[in-house]
């Protein structure tokens, strides 16, 4: 009898076990993610919605280009996203909107667990199921798994070419073309994924090398068929200078918290975690053949996104190095699987880890990325009857648009010299002519005394702190006038 052979009945009967694991899996990660799409929405996905998913589709396959515009999130959102052309029906409906439009970052996440594991479904079955709970539970996988962009696809999509790397000589290997495109379309950052899939095939499966070139070459075809009504926009947005929201320590230092915590807290501690699971568990990992395509794939990817905002300081953005989520989950498998002699140990520490991920996962069911709505809402609360709310800088035309209860917009301090109506006025000019009962809801501090140290200086003279909302991308503060 052959090998293969003996091999069949242990394959068979693990298949309906893992699909039984598989099933529950999903339904953990459903569980930990639904509660989020409820959550306030942020900046960023209320610019989404506003200038693509409730615009033409032209809009979003042939616009103004911005590397916001995540295309293929976009376009999937809007087909399950209900036309609006009156804003008091957006707001009166943005509860139900917000869901829709996070829906496809939703079952994004809940399938990638089962997607890191499904290399290892075979051999080493345990381990793969370790790595389908641990994604399922992991805090930053949760986090993106509940916001309207295209983060959480762009990750199921990478990790799904890599699964469909090439096995076999052929003229394509369509699946893989597909996958990539789709992910490219989704963000051009998928592009870092390519010089990992080329490594991967040249080290561990080179006699399908050509049919891989082949394919991503394909892929390289359509994307840039796809991307044509952008080039020349893209072009001009690249060109321009644009530096970096952080310094670039900062974000690799971010990148390593938000790996572990989902979040940007931990300090050192969570930095020194995450790199103590990413690389000796990396190591570990390696030796279970099933596991290389994907270690390679995502090491040298995650690599490569910390190397380029050395090169494109405004491509620094912690956001992008979501690479590291499979690295961690791959990892932390392998060091938990590992064989122990007293397996009540392999044991403990996989409840100790779940235990930790949960309670940082808590902090991601508890507080929303920025919360704009919750914000508006208290700071209506504290104006009373006749009292003024000002939605202050960046945010406040976006929130004002999908949440309403906003009395006017403050952008600037110093008024222009010559009347201008496309622009937005100043604090005073926001207020009402007493000021009393004014109040200054503003969703970006650090970008106010950054950009506009003028403005943030009225709003400290004129209005004192009243509370700041936590927020995991941003926090928003609410001020009260306390000067005439």
């Amino acid at each position: 009898m052959s090998d293969s052979s003996r091999d069949m009945p242990t394959t068979q009967s693990l298949r309906w076990p893992y699909l039984g694991v598989a099933g529950g899996v999903v339904l953990l990660a459903a569980a930990l993610r639904f509660p989020i799409v409820g959550q306030s929405l942020w900046y960023d996905e209320i610019y989404t919605l506003l200038n693509y998913i409730l615009q033409p589709w032209e809009q979003i396959v042939a616009g103004q280009y911005s590397p916001n515009n995540h295309v293929l999130f976009n376009l999937l959102a809007k087909l399950v996203t209900p036309e609006y052309t009156d804003p008091a029906v957006l707001r009166a409906d943005i509860g139900q909107v917000a869901v829709l439009i996070r829906l496809v970052s939703l079952l994004a996440g809940v399938v990638l667990p089962v997607a890191l594991a499904w290399p290892l479904r075979k051999d080493r079955p345990y381990q793969a199921i370790l790595i389908a709970v641990i994604a399922a539970v992991h805090p930053w996988s949760i986090c993106l798994s509940g916001w309207a962009r295209g983060y959480s696809l762009l990750l199921l999509l990478g990790g799904l070419a890599t699964n469909w790397l090439p096995q076999r000589t052929t003229s394509v290997y369509w699946r893989y073309a597909l996958a990539l495109t789709a992910a490219l379309y989704t963000q051009p950052i998928a592009v870092v994924l390519v010089p990992g899939h080329a490594m991967t095939m040249l080290f561990l499966r080179r006699p399908m090398l050509s049919t891989w070139l082949r394919s991503a070459g394909l892929a390289g075809v359509l994307t840039f068929f796809l991307y044509l009504p952008f080039l020349g926009g893209a072009g001009q947005y690249w060109s321009g200078s644009r530096g970096a929201s952080i310094g670039y320590l900062q974000f690799v230092g971010v990148s390593l918290r938000h790996a572990q915590a989902g979040d940007n807290v931990g300090g050192a501690a969570a930095i020194a975690v995450a790199l103590l699971v990413i690389i000796p568990g990396g190591l570990v990992a390696w030796r279970t053949p099933a596991a290389r395509p994907m270690l390679m794939s995502f090491a040298a990817t995650a690599v490569l996104g910390l190397l380029v905002p050395l090169v494109l300081p405004s491509a620094g953005e912690v956001r992008a190095m979501l690479w590291l989520i499979p690295l961690y989950c791959m990892g932390a498998a392998a060091i938990l699987a590992a064989p122990m002699r007293m397996p009540w140990i392999g044991w403990g520490a996989t409840a100790m880890l779940l235990i930790v991920l949960g309670i940082l996962t808590s902090r991601i069911l508890r507080i929303p990325a920025q919360p704009i709505r919750d914000a508006i809402v208290e700071a209506r609360r504290l104006a009373g009857p006749g009292g003024r709310v000002i939605g202050v800088y960046m945010a406040a035309a976006e929130a004002r648009a999908v949440y309403g209860n906003l009395d006017a917009i403050a952008y600037r301090a110093t008024p222009l010299p010559s009347p201008d109506p496309a622009s937005l006025p100043s604090l005073q000019e926001a207020e009402s002519p007493s000021a009393k009962g004014a109040i200054a809801v503003v969703f970006y501090e650090s970008f106010i005394q950054r950009d506009a140290p003028d403005l943030w200086g009225q709003l400290q003279e004129r209005y004192e702190l009243v509370v700041r909302l936590p927020g995991r991308v941003s926090p928003t503060a609410i001020y009260q006038r306390v000067s005439p």
